[in-house]
C-alpha cells in the first residue's frame, strides 16, 4: 500500500488535520481510517496515482520519527512544507522540535500555526496549549543558561578596572568642571517663566470615501504584519479596520488571536 500521507485527505477541515501527527506514533493505516470514517476496521480508500515528491518527504519524515531520528524527521517535514505549506506539517515541525529539546524553534512553529487564519478552532486551542508548554520550557532553559553567561562577567569587570592614569585624570577634571558649574548655578537665582499653555487643536475626524474598501486594505496589511511577526502593527491595522467597518467579523477574530499571541510573548 502507498504512503497514507497523501493529498486525498490532508486538506479536510478540523481535527483531521492531526492525522499526520497520529500517524507518527501509531500504525498509520488503522489510525487514519478511524480518524476519517469514525469506524474501526474500515481502511481509507487506496490513493490513486504516483506518490508525489511531497508525499515522499512526509513518508520519510514519519519513518524517521518512528525511528526517533528527529533531525531527519524535521528536515523532511521542512522540505515538504516548502513544497506545500500545509498547516498540519507546521504543527508536526513544532512537535519534533519539542522532542529535540529545541524549545525556541518549537515555540516559533506552534506560534506560526496559531496565527494561520483558516485553522480550525479546536486545533488552534490544542496548539495554544503546546505553545504555552514549550514557552515555559524555553524560559526554564534560558534560566539554566544564565550562570554560564555570568561566569564571563569577572573578566569584563577586571578589564574595566584597568583604567589608565590619563583617563582617571581626565575624569577628575571633568567632575571638577561640572561641580564648578553647579556651584555657579546655585549662587545665581534663576528666573522662572510661566509655562505657555497652548490650546490643543482638535484633529478632524478621519473621512474615507469608501470605508469598507479601506477597511479591507487595513485587514490585508494586518495579515502581512502577522507574517512578519509585527504584532503591534497588525493590532493597530485591525483596530482601524474595525473602526471603519465594525461588522467585519474576520477582523474581530484575527484581532483576538493577535492579542493572545501578544499576551503569551509578554510573559
Amino acid at each position: 500500500m502507498k504512503s497514507p500521507y497523501t493529498r486525498s485527505w490532508r486538506h479536510t477541515a478540523g481535527p483531521l488535520m492531526w492525522a499526520i501527527v497520529m500517524g507518527l506514533v501509531c500504525a498509520a493505516g488503522p489510525a487514519l481510517a478511524q480518524t476519517e470514517t469514525g469506524e474501526e476496521g474500515t481502511a481509507p480508500e487506496e490513493p490513486t496515482g504516483e506518490t508525489t515528491e511531497f508525499d515522499a518527504y512526509v513518508a520519510a519524515a514519519a519513518e524517521a520519527f518512528q525511528a526517533k531520528n528527529y533531525a531527519d524527521a524535521l528536515l523532511n517535514f521542512q522540505r515538504a512544507y516548502e513544497l506545500d505549506p500545509d498547516p498540519a506539517i507546521l504543527f508536526n515541525l513544532g512537535v519534533i522540535a519539542d522532542k529535540m529539546g529545541d524549545y525556541e524553534l518549537a515555540f516559533t512553529y506552534f506560534n506560526d500555526f496559531v496565527m494561520l487564519p483558516d485553522v480550525d478552532v479546536d486545533d488552534r486551542e490544542k496548539a495554544l496549549t503546546r505553545l504555552e508548554q514549550v514557552r515555559k520550557l524555553r524560559d526554564l532553559q534560558a534560566e539554566k543558561d544564565k550562570p554560564k553567561k555570568e561566569e564571563k562577567k569577572p573578566a569584563v569587570e577586571a578589564k574595566s578596572k584597568s583604567t589608565t592614569e590619563a583617563e582617571a585624570k581626565k575624569a577628575a577634571e571633568l567632575k571638577a568642571s561640572q561641580d564648578a558649574a553647579k556651584a555657579a548655578a546655585e549662587a545665581k537665582p534663576v528666573e522662572t517663566k510661566p509655562a505657555e499653555v497652548k490650546p490643543v487643536e482638535a484633529k478632524p475626524k478621519e473621512t474615507v470615501a469608501d470605508p469598507k474598501a479601506e477597511a479591507k486594505n487595513c485587514y490585508d496589511r494586518a495579515v502581512k504584519y502577522i507574517g512578519q511577526r509585527k504584532y503591534q502593527d497588525a493590532k493597530n491595522e485591525l483596530e482601524r479596520c474595525l473602526s471603519l467597518d465594525p461588522t467585519n467579523t474576520d477582523a474581530k477574530k484575527l484581532l483576538d488571536r493577535v492579542n493572545i499571541i501578544m499576551r503569551l510573548e509578554a510573559k
